[in-house]
């Protein structure tokens, strides 16, 4: 079973969401999603790097490692919560 979640995952989808709109990427996006959730699931990778990191990610692509990493299920958990977060944003 997993536990609940702590502060420190939410921070950083936060963190996530602002570098995504600051960089005028799609919210809604499969791949900006999975880039997202990489980013959450890597908690070693400051913050402050999260805006380069994206942008970089968002060009590149990895696809091979996108659809990987998409068949975990550390990241369907936190995609759950990540999709929880954009649509609290969506009903404001």
């Amino acid at each position: 079973m997993i536990e609940r979640v702590s502060e420190s995952p939410i921070k950083r989808i936060a963190a996530l969401i602002e570098a995504v709109k600051a960089n005028d990427l799609y919210l809604h996006d499969d791949n900006v999603k999975a880039i997202m959730v990489s980013l959450v699931i890597l908690n070693e990778i400051n913050e402050n790097h999260f805006s380069f990191i994206l942008m970089d990610m968002y060009e590149n692509q990895p696809t091979l490692f996108i659809n990987a990493l998409k068949k975990t299920t550390e990241f369907r958990y936190y995609l759950d919560i990540l999709n929880g977060e954009i649509k609290s944003l969506d009903v404001h």
